[in-house]
């Protein structure tokens, strides 16, 4: 009774909604209207509209977007739930039950987007993923599409052929950080990423494999915010309207102002390749010959950049002058054969006039560059590599504590703090990336990263960086207890920070204490009761020889930040009793023991 009463009140919100907007009435149909009719006893009948327009769009939660999908599955034929999960991009949608059409978006200029993709993972920013997000966002939405098929989070093998061009990057750590952020900023934004927009081949699925794979299509479009028009009748089925349009358009134009977020990426995403005796900023704009190129055949520049650039490098040789190289391209570019003889290399990612602007204010010491690198740089000086980046500032770098430290449900995880002062005379910002490597400091990969807020000259700051489970699997998905080695710094930088690190889950940092009494008495019951850290599954009791005590009665209460096991034990015997325990986790039983001692008369 109580159910179906917060139903009503949930359908009386929904009506006043529907009321306020609606424009006709089912007798004289009107796809323009919305509205949902309830015959009195909790059982509803629909009238969608053809067009799905912002003032549909509903917040929800996970839990009331998982009660729409399971009234929709429960409603859904067979035959929309495989069109659904088979769709590759554009889906139809099911009008007679709400749900507008799925459609995907198409880049007018994809060189454009990927510049901005990868000139936002030169940030190793989350504010800046923001801001790509929101101009993502806009040109999606006013294409009329509501569908990102390019995926920011994979990436693929360059080694094989591929490249990293629909990606934050080469590196696997980087790229799904940011990529990740991007699809949850997307759904608030009201577009589906890619990530949660696979297609399936239904032959040979099972109808449960079927409703799982729907399930996931139609919560990705509940996260968008597309279940706005959908309600739930008093069966637990989706309202059905018996005379639904063929298709329920979209019509959810997105405006904001552009130019700022795009400043703001290119300021951000600058990355200093080389800077050799201080070039810049420049002191004297006449002592620089400065060239800039872009334009190329794969990673090799065209004929004409190689010669304007190669023209440049003679012209300051014989005037005696600096030669300061701008790159404004999407991508990496080859200059393997002039580098040496540069004394600075400027990347921009973009040939846009804000990027123009942006170096007008590198050059003249108005912006501090604090770009990295995404991807190494093709064929590039070895150091060139994962979080690259030179700076005006001069950041020193700490290691202050490593702890233990899981989030969610991980075992395994490590809170490094690291504090940053920044030594030099003018302000910047620096990333920090933490890198793992193998007990000889070989092998090293991205584990995570975060970036300072803007230190004034002399000022610093503490950052803790959470280390993931994920980071320190092995090949086979398993955490061994292997020695590794941590970076703080990029590893062939010998700036970094260098510690040694053994693996140990990080809810093992709480010992297990015992608390048993001193005497008992052959045959009667006493309880002893053991603290262990929230990772323990259960224990393991034993005498001193191995065999196992057989306990009367067991409780097991979890307190949160400790696991507390209340036994009932009864020992036949006199003399000294030796009680030894055996933590178990999902690893398996622990190789210590804690073991305690009762005296039996």
């Amino acid at each position: 009774m109580r159910l179906h009463k917060i139903l009503l009140t949930g359908l009386t919100v929904s009506l006043a909604l529907a009321a306020s907007i609606a424009a006709g009435a089912e007798s004289n149909k009107d796809w323009g209207s919305y509205n949902v009719e309830n015959n009195g006893y909790g059982y509803l009948t629909a009238n969608f509209p053809d067009t799905f327009t912002s003032d549909f769009f509903v917040t929800e939660n996970s839990t009331s977007i998982s009660q729409k999908v399971e009234a929709l599955l429960l409603t859904m034929t067979q035959e929309e739930k495989i069109g659904l999960i088979e769709a590759e991009g554009d889906w139809a949608g099911t009008p007679r039950l709400g749900i507008p059409q799925v459609s995907a978006y198409i880049p007018q200029d994809t060189d454009e987007v990927l510049s901005q993709a990868l000139m936002t993972a030169a940030t190793y920013s989350s504010r800046d993923v923001g801001i790509f997000a929101q101009l993502l966002a806009e040109e999606i939405e006013n294409s009329g599409a509501n569908l990102l098929q390019i995926s920011f989070e994979q990436i693929t093998d360059e080694s094989e052929g591929g490249n990293s061009a629909e990606t934050f990057g080469s590196d696997k750590c980087l790229a799904q950080t940011l990529g990740a952020a991007l699809s949850d900023l997307l759904s608030q934004y009201h577009v589906i990423s890619n990530s949660a927009w696979h297609a399936e081949n239904s032959d040979g699925m099972t109808d449960e494999e079927i409703d799982a794979a729907a399930a996931a299509r139609l919560t990705a479009i509940g996260n968008a915010g597309y279940l706005g028009m959908v309600q739930i009748s008093r069966d637990g089925k989706a309202a059905i309207d018996s005379d639904a349009p063929d298709r329920i358009r979209l019509s959810v134009p997105f405006e904001t102002e552009n130019a700022v977020g795009q400043r703001t990426l290119l300021e951000d995403g600058a990355v200093l390749l080389k800077n050799e005796d201080g070039t810049l900023p420049l002191k004297d704009s006449d002592g620089a010959e400065v060239v800039i190129v872009g334009r190329t055949e794969g990673s090799e520049l065209i004929q004409n950049d190689a010669k304007k650039l190669e023209d440049g490098l003679l012209k300051a040789e014989e005037e005696g002058k600096k030669y300061v190289l701008v790159i404004e391209n999407s991508q990496p570019v080859d200059i393997s054969r002039w580098v040496d003889s540069c004394d600075a290399v400027l990347m921009l990612w973009s040939d846009s006039t804000e990027a123009e602007q942006v170096k007008e204010d590198i050059f003249a010491g108005k912006l501090n560059p604090s770009g990295k690198l995404p991807s190494p740089w093709t064929n590039g000086p070895e150091e060139w590599g994962i979080g690259y980046g030179l700076t005006y500032a001069d950041f020193k770098t700490e290691l202050k504590d490593i702890q233990p430290a899981s989030s969610d449900d991980e075992e395994y995880g490590y809170d490094v703090t690291v504090r940053v002062k920044n030594e030099g005379s003018v302000a910047g910002k620096n990333t920090i990336p933490l890198f793992l490597g193998d007990e000889k400091g070989e092998n090293t990969a991205l584990c995570t990263f975060a970036q300072t807020d803007l230190l004034e000259a002399g000022g610093s700051m503490e950052i803790t960086l959470h280390i993931s489970q994920d980071a320190l699997v092995d090949s086979e998905g398993k955490v061994t207890g292997e020695k590794r080695t941590l970076f703080v710094g990029i590893p062939t930088d010998g700036k970094s920070v260098r510690q040694e690190l053994e693996i140990k889950p990080a809810r093992a940092g709480a010992e297990i204490t015992v608390d048993a009494p001193e005497n008992a008495k052959t045959g009667k019951e006493f309880e002893i009761k053991i603290s262990t850290p929230p990772n323990v599954i259960s224990l393991q009791l034993t005498d001193s020889d191995g065999n196992a005590y057989q306990p009367a009665d067991l409780l097991k209460e979890n307190l949160g930040d400790s696991i507390m096991f209340t036994y009932k034990l009864a020992i036949d015997h006199t003399g000294e009793a030796d009680i030894c325990v055996r933590a178990v986790t999902v690893e398996g039983p622990s190789e210590e023991t804690v073991n305690v001692r009762v005296s039996v008369e």
